[in-house]
């Protein structure tokens, strides 16, 4: 993951959420991997790349200079999701946070009841 500008340390912010689901930790994980693209449709253009740690997604994203980075820890019955906004992102953590855990939500759940 990438490290934050010591510079820029007044201007980084970080938001914590839980994301229940009923879907066991594997199939999580599959809607997580395959669902992603659509998750960061919600956030403006610009670039990302994941990877997987055992059972938790480290994201990075950039645009127009600015980053942000996601962990998606997945346990059996819920996804812990970190995200860290930096510079003018910083301003619009709550919203992205909100957006981010919206779309997390609705990737996890169970459609075939």
């Amino acid at each position: 993951m990438r490290r934050a500008d010591p510079h820029c340390a007044s201007m980084e912010r970080t938001f914590t959420q839980s994301v229940r689901h009923g879907l066991g930790r594997e199939e999580a994980k599959r809607k997580l991997e395959e669902g992603l693209p659509n998750l960061l449709g919600l956030l403006p253009g610009g670039e990302s790349r994941h990877q997987w740690d055992g059972d938790t997604m480290l994201l990075d994203y950039s645009a127009l200079g600015q980053s942000a980075s996601a962990r998606l820890q997945v346990d059996d019955a819920e996804v812990v999701v970190t995200i860290t906004v930096r510079g003018v992102l910083a301003a619009m953590g709550d919203k992205l946070s909100q957006m981010f855990g919206r779309g997390t939500k609705a990737l996890l759940e169970d459609k075939s009841r």
